[in-house]
């Protein structure tokens, strides 16, 4: 069984996506109101700030790549091997895609809410 270091376990669950595995597009009822209630707004924030940052991320390690590559030159995309990848972008796209399911749910859990005191 291989072992898993701590910085790679590390990196995996800070890209996998909070809200693919916390958000959840049914009321859950609070442990000690017992009022329904969606959670995890948090999560998906979370998510979206990820996203952000690395995708920033992989836009500085294309940048840097294609600078420290001496045979592109100016203009040089058109070049074999210059061309900006999209491999460091992978993780915020996994990122983006839990920020939208996290969004998505959260909607549809708002809809099965029943009506507050107020809104009858």
């Amino acid at each position: 069984m291989p072992i898993i270091r701590p910085k790679t376990a590390f990196l995996l669950l800070a890209t996998s996506g909070c809200s693919f595995f916390a958000v959840r597009p049914t009321p859950r009822p609070d442990p000690q109101t017992g009022i329904e209630r969606c959670e995890g707004v948090g999560f998906v924030v979370a998510d979206l700030l990820g996203t952000v940052a690395l995708s920033l991320g992989g836009a500085y390690y294309n940048a840097l790549t294609r600078a420290l590559n001496d045979r592109c030159g100016v203009g040089g995309y058109s070049q074999s091997g210059c061309s900006a990848t999209v491999v460091p972008f992978i993780p915020a796209l996994i990122l983006g895609a839990s920020t939208i399911y996290g969004a998505a749910s959260l909607g549809a859990c708002s809809k099965k809410l029943p009506p507050s005191p107020k809104e009858r």
